[in-house]
């Protein structure tokens, strides 16, 4: 139980605390440990990335109509929800992460927002009342089996989506050279230690994608070792 009090200063510190308790309840429903580098993963992608991994996810934005439903699956500490409010003027934004930390960092950064409900979860926590007309998974893809993807994950997104919406994706490909592989071994064996994800290998998560929605567009970065996809539902 809070102490009431009269300050609006206070009744918003409160407010928020009690959102961050609500969440941390609701943490049985997530299944991952970015919990534990919430705070220093933007600054450790950009230390290994440089700006890549924000152009990527950036691409197709101008594509998003205006006013539409955005359903947000691993969004992380919110730059990209500060983008898509400020460039795309979303009725309303549906905005998933596991992590309870990302979810508290995405509030603070567009200050709560109210054409953003946020939601800690995993896909289980996207509903077919949704009626989304974009879904983005920006980096998230890769983080799961080849057979959650198939049998879950992709599933309970397609159901969400409109027919004739978009579906904007950025993640890793299959590396081309022995720099890239190399990489991206060091990355699936740092996060199972640090966020203990689940994949232990890549997903051909594009192809997936490419077998039930149409290919509108895409774009390579980093020798094709990262790639950005708009896909349309049929």
């Amino acid at each position: 139980m809070f102490t009431v009090v009269l300050s609006n200063v206070n009744l918003l510190i409160i407010r928020q605390k009690y959102t961050i308790i609500q969440i941390e309840n609701n943490y049985h429903k997530a299944d991952s440990g970015f919990n534990r580098v919430a705070t220093w993963y933007d600054k450790l992608a950009s230390l290994v990335f440089g700006n890549v991994l924000k152009t990527a996810q950036t691409t197709f934005i101008p594509k998003i109509p205006q006013d539409a439903v955005i359903v947000v699956l691993g969004g992380g500490s919110g730059w990209l929800l500060s983008v898509l409010l400020d460039e795309c003027l979303p009725r309303k934004v549906i905005y998933i992460d596991a992590s309870f930390r990302m979810i508290s960092l995405a509030q603070q950064r567009v200050e709560n927002d109210p054409r953003v409900e946020f939601r800690v979860g995993n896909e289980q926590d996207v509903r077919l009342d949704d009626r989304a007309d974009v879904v983005i998974t920006p980096f998230i893809l890769d983080l799961f089996t080849q057979s959650r993807l198939e049998t879950a994950i992709l599933p309970k997104l397609n159901n969400a989506l409109k027919v004739g919406g978009l579906w904007l994706s950025t993640d890793f490909m299959n590396p081309n050279f022995l720099w890239q592989r190399l990489l991206l071994r060091a990355m699936y064996r740092f996060f199972r230690l640090t966020a203990g994800i689940e994949a232990r290998r890549l997903a051909n998560w594009y192809e997936l994608l490419n077998k039930d929605f149409t290919r509108l567009d895409e774009a390579s970065y980093w020798n094709g070792f990262i790639k950005a996809g708009l896909w349309k539902k049929p």
